[in-house]
C-alpha cells in the first residue's frame, strides 16, 4: 500500500528545496503539486500556507549564502516550520487518499510503499542502539523493518529498576530518541504500530546513556 512520508524532520536542505519545487508544481507528466490539485481539498494547514512557508525558507537560505550566521539560523528555523506544515499536508493526504498511488504522487510529496498485509504485527527486533557523537542524551535506533502495513514504532524506555516511559515515532526502521541521561543504565524495547493495536514487544535491550 502506498502512502506519503509524514516525517520531514531529517530532510536535508537540498531535499527540502526539491520537495518545495515539486509541491509548487507542475512536474513530470502527472504531477500537479498542491495548488489546484483536484484530488484533495486541504483544511487547516492549506496548500498556500505550506508553499508560502517553504518559499520563505528558500529565500532566507539564498540570503544566507553570503555566510551570514544569523541568516543561516533564521533559514534553519523556517525550514523546521516548513517541515511541520508538510507533515500536516501529508497526514491529510494519507487520510483522504488512502492507497491511491497516482493521487498521492500528484502532490509532489515523497511517496513510500509499505507491506500490504494487516493484522497482528510480528515481534519486533532491535538490531542496534547507539549513542550519537557530539549529541548528549540521544540514542540512534536501528530495528528490523516489518513487511506488514505499519504506521510507526512504539518505544518503551526504563531506567534499570525504575519506571517505564512509552514514546511513539512515525519512523519505522531507523530513528533517534533524545531522552537519555549520560552514564545511566536503561532497558529499551520496541514494537510496531500496526493496523491491529495489539502490541507485540521486542526483547528488552540494555543501553548506557551517552
Amino acid at each position: 500500500m502506498y502512502h506519503l512520508n509524514e516525517d520531514f524532520s531529517r530532510k536535508t536542505i537540498p531535499e527540502t528545496l526539491d520537495i518545495l519545487a515539486r509541491i509548487k508544481g507542475p512536474f513530470g507528466t502527472t504531477g500537479m503539486g498542491l495548488i489546484g490539485n483536484t484530488n484533495i481539498a486541504y483544511t487547516g494547514t492549506t496548500a498556500t500556507d505550506c508553499i508560502n512557508k517553504g518559499q520563505a525558507f528558500s529565500d532566507k537560505h539564498d540570503e544566507a549564502a553570503s555566510g551570514d550566521h544569523l541568516k543561516e539560523l533564521a533559514a534553519k528555523g523556517l525550514m523546521d516550520d516548513f517541515h511541520i506544515l508538510l507533515k500536516g499536508i501529508a497526514k491529510q493526504s494519507n487520510a483522504l487518499l488512502t492507497g491511491n498511488e497516482l493521487a498521492l504522487e500528484s502532490t509532489g510529496l515523497p511517496l513510500a510503499k509499505e507491506g500490504t498485509t494487516t493484522g497482528v504485527m510480528e515481534k519486533a527486533v532491535i538490531n542496534s542502539i547507539n549513542g550519537v557523537d557530539g549529541v548528549t542524551g540521544r540514542g540512534a535506533f536501528d530495528i528490523v523493518k516489518t513487511k506488514r502495513f505499519c504506521h510507526g514504532t512504539y518505544i518503551q524506555v526504563q531506567i534499570v529498576g525504575g519506571a517505564t516511559v512509552e514514546y511513539h515515532t512515525q519512523e519505522k526502521h531507523k530513528f533517534f530518541l533524545d531522552v537519555f541521561t549520560r552514564n545511566v543504565d536503561y532497558m529499551v524495547r520496541v514494537c510496531y504500530d500496526g493496523t491491529d493495536k495489539t502490541k507485540v514487544w521486542s526483547d528488552w535491550k540494555p543501553f548506557l546513556g551517552q
